[in-house]
């Protein structure tokens, strides 16, 4: 058993006792210095009191002769408590001392935990803040390593299963649900006004609790803030070049961030001073008169720029090379198609046979419902499937719960016919999909597939857009 000193003073010192006295974990042996009148004290087994100055070096020299494991003090004098210090270690310099600072004290010893009273009760306000998470103090680290934070309705983490959301470098340890603690297991699926408990590193921790304030409305975060058009003019007409340009920047008005444009080997010095002239505040040109055909820029540019939306177009795309430094940017990226971006009227989701795919169009899931709200189009969700599946129902009941919380509904159209003619029939619209790594072999690879994701370049007519799956 660890035998452990406390010295106590005044009303705080009083509250310290009660405290211990309510508790029924303090089994070891504590040696009690106490010499106000008012103190109340509780008779148990494992207490000794001592009434007398702790200031007075002779009196404490006395208990100095036992062995400790740690000294606790809670005193409401600056004097008396700097003196009970100092009489501690003349006789022991190395047992580690914990106490209540109200003066903010240096002190020097590292063997000193002082409690910095206004900061601690500081950091409690700060916790009922809105954006603030709620940091573990007294565990661990003490620097963030274990938060607490609390869901929002319109969070992207709201009827979410554990397992669909990305965890490198932190976990979802338990939720807390009205008043009582849930292991987060990975079917565990998180309700609005759930209390999350974190644990991983404290800037991953702080990017997580941005990630879960996040509501609609603030596409395309957390991937980023701008928007990146990528143009490689070389052998593309003026008018193709333009046509891109004018569907960024309605994508630029709609989505009210800046609009970063990198133009790479020029050849119409025409059609260039053309797109120099719309370098303004909200629009950024930057030109590059190298001939360069590396994709380097690309990832310098992402990164400069915070960009968040990265927008090309289908033969770029259609690149193999080109379509993993995109996937390795970890960046939604719209891909452009000939027919008017300013006349799209729907986003298109279509449930997959394939059980990951659903569970990566759940990930994704919120940055659609966030798209198609800024760009004012209605959600459709085709089901292809011949026969009622569990993940279909899963999938279904998730967007009803989304459409719950952001108010904006969606369509269910059930289809037993052809996926690709089917949707070949409709007008023009926004196809999204999951931007993962099934989206990266070339196309051969895919022609027997009945993965309509896979299948995305049958499609190659629509705009769509590839949403990552991480982070």
């Amino acid at each position: 058993m660890k035998k452990n000193l406390v010295i106590v003073s005044g009303e705080i010192g009083q509250q310290f006792l009660s405290q211990m006295f309510a508790s029924s974990d303090t089994q070891n042996p504590y040696d009690i210095i106490y010499y106000d009148e008012a103190i109340t004290l509780l008779d148990k087994d494992n207490f000794t009191y001592h009434k007398f100055d702790p200031t007075s070096f002779s009196k404490i020299s006395m208990l100095m002769k036992g062995e400790y494991f740690q000294a606790l003090i809670v005193m409401d004098k600056r004097t008396d408590i700097e003196v009970t210090v100092s009489n501690i270690r003349a006789h022991k310099n190395q047992m580690r001392i914990i106490l209540i600072d109200f003066w903010n004290i240096a002190w020097k010893d590292p063997n000193i935990v002082a409690i910095k009273s206004k900061e601690v009760l500081s950091n409690r306000m700060t916790n009922y803040l809105p954006d603030v998470p709620m940091i573990a103090q007294n565990v661990g680290l003490g620097i963030g390593e274990v938060m607490e934070v609390v869901v929002p309705f319109g969070s992207s983490y709201v009827y979410r299963h554990v397992s669909t959301i990305h965890q490198k470098n932190w976990k979802i340890v338990a939720l807390y649900r009205n008043n009582q603690l849930i292991i987060a297991t990975p079917n565990k699926m998180i309700q609005p006004n759930d209390r999350l408990l974190l644990i991983g590193e404290p800037s991953v921790l702080r990017s997580v609790n941005r990630a879960i304030k996040r509501q609609l409305g603030q596409f395309p975060a957390p991937f980023g803030k701008n928007l990146y058009l990528y143009l490689d003019i070389r052998n593309a007409s003026s008018e193709a070049t333009l046509a891109k340009i004018s569907q960024a920047r309605f994508l630029h008005q709609k989505f009210n961030h800046k609009l970063f444009i990198r133009v790479i080997n020029p050849r119409d010095f025409a059609l260039l001073e053309q797109i120099k002239a719309l370098d303004n505040s909200e629009i950024v040109v930057v030109i590059d008169y190298t001939i360069d055909t590396s994709l380097e820029k690309i990832h310098a540019d992402i990164e400069l720029f915070n960009i968040g939306l990265i927008i090309v177009d289908g033969a770029q795309f259609a690149q193999k090379e080109y379509r993993k430094v995109l996937y390795d940017l970890r960046k939604p990226v719209l891909k452009l198609s000939a027919k008017s971006i300013e006349d799209l009227g729907e986003a298109i989701v279509s449930i997959s046979s394939h059980s990951y795919v659903n569970r990566d169009l759940e990930r994704i899931s919120t940055a659609i419902y966030d798209v198609s709200a800024q760009l004012g189009l209605r959600i459709t969700l085709f089901d292809f499937l011949q026969e009622e599946s569990e993940q279909e129902q899963v999938i279904i009941e998730h967007f009803e719960n989304l459409s719950a919380i952001f108010s904006k509904r969606f369509h269910v159209v059930k289809s037993d016919f052809n996926p690709i003619r089917s949707l070949r029939k409709r007008n023009n619209f926004l196809q999204c999909i999951p931007f993962n790594m099934e989206v990266l072999p070339r196309r051969w690879h895919s022609i027997f597939s009945t993965d309509m994701h896979k299948l995305y370049y049958k499609l190659d007519e629509y705009h769509q857009i590839f949403i990552p799956t991480k982070i």
